[in-house]
């Protein structure tokens, strides 16, 4: 006959499993980073930039996606990052040195990540992995020991990233010169400023790799 406390154990511990799988996620979500550059120019000869005739690109480019507001935070966030990096926006009739175009693109994101499998009452993500809670030998709820039965596999789990990419390009030959990425999982910001400061950290990742070395 079925034992309505072990089942209700079992329900616990898958329940505990899934929340080990949100933690796992979440660990391996931080925002990455990427550059790539012409080396044989000499960035300490830019001062100055500009935007390009589009300033900021949006994909997929259609009406939920493009937004004013989210343009003019990607200016704010610019203007105030870009004097800590010896760059200064151009004065109006002037010509710059470096011209910049912005892509702000949400994209499908794939991860493998840990997921415990519990195999029994005492088998839950508590009981220390595949030796048991006690360490390699221990008594505890891996395969070897006596309430047994747990195992770490992977789970796929998929989710939209905010990719925000800055390009760089020589005004005077109109070559691109550099180029800085970053990537992190979507959130839902609940207000204006929430979605200020997230286009600012993204920002702040992206020019942490200007100048190049």
């Amino acid at each position: 006959m079925n034992n309505p406390t072990k089942f209700k154990a079992l329900g616990y511990l898958r329940y505990l499993s899934v929340l080990f799988l949100l933690f796992s996620l979440s660990a391996c979500s931080s925002m990455v980073t990427q550059q790539d550059y012409d080396p044989s120019r000499n960035f300490a000869d830019y001062h100055t930039w500009s935007w390009a005739k589009t300033p900021v690109l949006f994909t997929p480019d259609n009406s939920l996606t493009r937004s004013g507001l989210t343009a003019e935070r990607i200016n704010t966030a610019l203007q105030a990052q870009l004097p800590g990096k010896g760059l200064s926006f151009a004065p109006a009739g002037t010509h710059s040195d470096l011209t910049l175009q912005v892509t702000l693109a949400n994209v499908q994101t794939t991860d493998n990540v840990p997921n415990y499998y519990d195999g029994g009452p005492w088998g839950g993500p508590w009981g220390g992995g595949p030796w048991g809670y006690y360490g390699p030998w221990g008594w505890g709820s891996g395969p070897w020991g006596p309430w047994g039965g747990g195992y770490y596999g992977t789970s796929t789990v998929q989710y939209m990233s905010t990719v925000l990419q800055l390009d760089m390009y020589d005004t005077h030959d109109g070559r691109l010169v550099w180029r800085g990425r970053a990537t992190e999982p979507s959130g839902d910001p609940s207000d204006p400023a929430q979605r200020s400061k997230v286009i600012a950290e993204l920002v702040q990742g992206v020019l942490s790799k200007y100048p190049p070395p």
